[in-house]
């Protein structure tokens, strides 16, 4: 019964050692990541995403023009925002996040075909086709060096001075035009899933991210827990052996 007992650990440490988690590749932890697979709760505990109209469909989340979703979270001046998504087509200008409660046209936005920061006049280079998927990360350090990345490679940065992308306690709103120009700066697509940061993650670590987001494993403690009730198990089973 012990020796089972002692396979039965080896096989579960060694497993969970094993588990690819996204989060994990770079021993940085999402403070919210939404995998939006029929559902806009956080793997991570935190207050579900508000969602405007749009569909879940498959493991996506599917929006039409301003039918984007909303996270109520403030990130503060320095964070990681990574999302996975692709617009059906290209305006003149499609928001992609809006830091300001959509009270003001700050943001990211695509512009024709390029990804671009609005008041910052910052370009950032082409974006991705009509209807393919791409990885998106965004950072902002402490002392205000925005920086945009797809699919893990610097697109650009710039100083955000005027602290346009920080939120000051609005909630953080993806793919919905804000009302000072009458919503129509949005564009439809698909979005696979979102994912925050405290940090300003470094160029090295966002290449480590991972595409796909993969359900978290347990916490160590919980893993811990586990461990200690097999333990538990096994020394029970050990002393009933020895009293028949």
């Amino acid at each position: 019964m012990l020796k089972k007992f002692s396979k039965a650990v080896k096989v579960l440490l060694v497993g969970a050692a094993m588990i690819p988690v996204a989060s994990l590749a770079n021993a940085s932890i999402p403070t919210h990541q939404y995998r939006l697979d029929g559902s806009f709760s956080d793997d991570m505990g935190g207050a579900d995403l508000l969602g405007n109209g749009g569909a879940f469909v498959g493991t996506n989340y599917l929006f039409a023009r301003n039918q984007g979703v909303t996270l109520l979270a403030d990130l503060g001046s320095e964070y990681t925002v990574d999302l996975k998504y692709s617009f059906a087509s290209h305006g003149v200008w499609q928001k992609i996040i809006d830091f300001k409660g959509l009270k003001s046209d700050y943001g990211l936005y695509t512009h024709l075909s390029d990804y671009s920061f609005f008041p910052a006049a910052e370009s950032f280079g082409a974006s991705a086709e009509n209807g393919i998927m791409s990885r998106l990360t965004a950072t902002r350090t402490t002392d205000g060096i925005f920086s945009l990345y797809q699919d893990g490679n610097l697109k650009g940065s710039f100083r955000d001075n005027a602290r346009s992308a920080v939120q000051f306690g609005n909630p953080l709103s993806f793919f919905i035009d804000d009302r000072a120009t009458g919503g129509a700066e949005a564009g439809a697509g698909s979005l696979d899933f979102i994912r925050t940061y405290s940090t300003a993650l470094s160029a090295d670590e966002v290449r480590g991210l991972s595409s796909t987001v993969l359900t978290p494993v347990p916490e160590p403690s919980s893993l811990a827990m586990l461990v200690c009730g097999l333990a538990l198990i096994g020394a029970i089973g050990k002393r009933r052996s020895k009293s028949k």
